[in-house]
């Protein structure tokens, strides 16, 4: 190498491939990153399989964010991204619809006011500071807690809803989305190039990172790793929401309470068919 000395900062649940490389000076930041990938423990009673591990967490608040920023999840589950964020020395501010979800991350942060039992719609710019980081993972296969709707309306509904999101957002903030491809039997539904398309009409794409899961973990449904999109924030907003002004300051389209119940339900189904089966 010439003398030059090649440092890597490796998360630390992580491998040494993630983080930043340094060559003289000079930061590159690699499209990838290795995590074990297991789910840490948490004392929810009810499923809890639906989350990314703190290492993912680490990686993409300290990576997009620095600390004193405001970080937002508007699908913030069971907390993982919130408890991060303040362990980072961020602000993290979370929005759940699932009250008992609510309650659990609530109790796990040291802001428990900044945890808000309530759909992401009713969010509003001037509830809070602006937001240098938009870190989440959004629900699959609905919005709607009845799990109705087709992929069209599901990707409407992702539409409308980071349109809404735009204006929380502080000129030149990131927008991070953790999204997978779904394994459909010997098929895939290619979600995350679907919601990365419709993302990118309202914010320009800046990167792709991947997750790689090196233990037994799944990352997402039926694949060890996922895609961690990331999005500008222009200083000009709105930038492409011209082309969707019925996406900002519209009424609440009508997305119902839960929007894991579809996923359940679906975990339920499979738990009763190999009980059957056996």
């Amino acid at each position: 190498m010439g003398g030059r000395k090649r440092y890597v900062r490796a998360n630390a649940h992580g491998q040494s491939g993630s983080g930043l490389v340094r060559r003289r000076g000079i930061v590159s930041r690699r499209s990838w990153v290795a995590v074990e990938g297991s789910l840490e423990p948490i004392s929810y009673d009810g499923l809890s399989f639906f989350r990314f591990p703190e290492a993912v967490a680490e990686h993409v608040i300290e990576r997009y964010s620095a600390p004193g920023d405001w970080v937002i999840d508007p699908f913030c589950g069971f907390g993982t991204a919130l408890v991060v964020a303040e362990r980072l020395g961020r602000h993290a501010v979370g929005y759940e619809v699932d009250e008992r979800r609510a309650a659990f991350s609530a109790a796990r942060v040291g802001n428990p006011d900044r945890v808000v039992h309530g759909s992401c719609e009713d969010l509003t710019p001037t509830q809070w500071p602006p937001f240098a980081l938009l870190f989440t993972s959004p629900p699959y296969g609905s919005f709607r807690s009845d799990g109705n709707g087709d992929l069209a309306t599901y990707l409407a509904d992702a539409r409308h809803l980071f349109s809404g999101f735009a204006r929380l957002l502080a000129p030149g903030a990131t927008v991070a989305v953790e999204v997978s491809q779904l394994r459909q039997g010997n098929r895939t539904l290619p979600l995350v190039w679907q919601v990365g398309a419709v993302l990118h009409e309202i914010f320009p794409l800046r990167e792709d990172l991947v997750r790689v899961n090196t233990g037994d973990t799944q990352a997402g449904p039926g694949y060890d790793h996922d895609h961690v999109l990331v999005f500008d924030v222009p200083p000009a907003m709105p930038l492409n929401l011209a082309a969707h002004p019925e996406s900002v300051g519209s009424p609440p389209r009508p997305l119902h309470a839960d929007p894991y119940a579809a996923t359940r339900d679906q975990v339920r189904r499979k738990q009763v068919a190999r009980r059957t089966s056996g």
